[in-house]
């Protein structure tokens, strides 16, 4: 018998410990925060938002001409092609090539203006994709927080009545103990008792699977603290139930959710995808320009060094009767290698021109590639239409849900009313003896079942109500 005590006390205990380990308290607007720097999601949306500004950053950039420098440099062995000269050599040498190339595209149906717009579009849906992203995240947060008040306050609930029951057992021992009640009242408290522990202890698990819950969407230490503002009934008591005009809230959420902006952009992207491709169906005009030089180490040049005068053997002429020989000039030179800098001036070649390329047939790739924007178009207006279809059957529903949820709090408020009033007259009749400790703890549990089912019903409202709030881009907050 001392050891079940000491498990209700030990419970009792737990309860106070589990749910107020800091005195830090998150409010709802301070989770929301740490989670918009700290949430795995979060940080994946922002690195898509830099993929999408890199594509654009790139796709701008393709309008400046393409400019590239190469250079080759190796050793010939044997017969082979001296490219200077383009004649035959017998030996080895060693060569270099230098050239860079330039072009650009000077009309292309407007392809690459086509690809920049997709690009710009894809871009802003990146970002409605983030602020969505942003908008989920705070109202997961928002669940997450109430769900732990509820836990928290539905903690409290247990915990009262596992101490009223901690009461009412010492007191009908005393009476047991002096022979004015049966040993039954105390046996049926006792087990009233243990039940009221276990749910204790069941509302102190919910708690702490809340609290985990949330620190996972958070992305915070499982080890830190993490207490929520303490659940006030007086501030939820007085819940106005408004009525809300669905079409009304469809339209202000269109302009206010990423999601349908997002559709609305990758379907503007998708069209300007679509005349990209038909552009490529199109003969393209453009420029291109090179320059380019060689060396090699066997290029010689040649160097006068004087000239000589040498008879030509049997060639005279005659002059006023007498025969003179003839001398014919020879040059006198000498080779070198021809240094590297003048082989390059000596070699330096450009070239400058237009090219218009016209498709004729590339194994169908082209065409493939318009039909498949065609078909990506239409799939994209497919998406756009179901997220408004999507988004129109929520918001209905979350309308028809808070005014259910606004009338099932009002009717949990009047029976915790007519149960409080049920059991003050049960208390009443139990101490003088008219009714026995059966029938007494029978409509207690209906005043506990009551409170319960008004703190779930208070935070069920307060949700539902915040949805609107989500739907109308209003700050989520307590």
């Amino acid at each position: 018998m001392l050891r079940f005590y000491f498990c209700c006390l030990a419970a009792f205990l737990l309860a106070g410990r589990s749910v107020a380990q800091s005195n830090e308290i998150w409010t709802l607007e301070k989770s929301i925060q740490y989670a918009y720097d700290n949430n795995i999601s979060i940080k994946q949306g922002v690195l898509n938002q830099r993929l999408a500004q890199l594509k654009l950053q790139q796709s701008n950039l393709s309008q400046i001409p393409n400019v590239n420098a190469a250079s080759t440099y190796g050793k010939n062995y044997g017969r082979s092609i001296n490219p200077v000269t383009n004649q035959f050599v017998d030996g080895n040498f060693n060569f270099l090539s230098l050239s860079g190339s330039a072009d650009v595209l000077i009309f292309g149906w407007f392809q690459k203006r086509n690809i920049i717009a997709r690009d710009k579009f894809s871009l802003q849906a990146a970002n409605s994709d983030f602020d969505q992203l942003k908008y989920d995240i705070s109202l997961n947060v928002l669940t997450g927080y109430l769900r732990i008040m509820l836990a928290q306050e539905q903690v409290n609930i247990n915990r009262k009545q596992v101490s009223i029951s901690q009461s009412q057992l010492t007191s009908v021992k005393e009476f047991v103990n002096v022979g004015e009640l049966p040993d039954i009242n105390a046996a049926q408290l006792r087990a009233k008792l243990a039940a009221d522990s276990a749910k204790l202890i069941s509302s102190i698990s919910r708690y702490n699977t809340s609290v985990v819950e949330m620190k996972a969407l958070l992305n915070l230490s499982f080890t830190a603290p993490f207490n929520t503002l303490a659940p006030d009934t007086n501030l939820y008591n007085n819940i106005s139930v408004a009525t809300t005009n669905p079409e009304q809230l469809f339209t202000t959420a269109s302009n206010v959710l990423g999601s349908v902006k997002s559709s609305q952009y990758r379907v503007a992207a998708a069209e300007k995808d679509l005349m990209h491709y038909k552009g490529a169906l199109l003969p393209q005009l453009g420029a291109i320009g090179q320059v380019g030089t060689n060396y090699t180490s066997v290029t010689r040049s040649l160097t006068t060094t004087g000239v000589s005068n040498v008879a030509v053997e049997g060639a005279y002429t005659n002059i006023d009767g007498n025969q003179y020989p003839i001398y014919q000039t020879t040059p006198t030179y000498t080779t070198a290698t021809t240094p590297f800098g003048t082989q390059v001036d000596n070699n330096f070649r450009t070239l400058f021109g237009l090219s218009l390329t016209v498709p004729i047939f590339n194994a169908w790739q082209s065409m493939y590639s318009v039909k498949a924007a065609k078909i990506a178009l239409q799939s994209r207006e497919l998406d756009k239409y179901d997220t408004e279809l999507k988004l129109r059957q929520d918001i209905y529903q979350a309308v028809e849900q808070n005014n259910s949820a606004g009338q099932t709090y009002i009717a949990a408020q009047r029976a915790v009313v007519a149960a409080r009033q049920s059991f003050d007259y049960a208390n009443e009749r139990y101490k003088v003896g008219l009714i026995n400790t059966v029938e007494y703890l029978t409509i207690q549990n209906a005043l506990y079942d009551a409170e319960s089912g008004l703190a779930t019903a208070r935070y069920d409202l307060l949700f539902k109500q915040k949805l609107i709030d989500y739907y109308s881009g209003k700050p989520l907050k307590l």
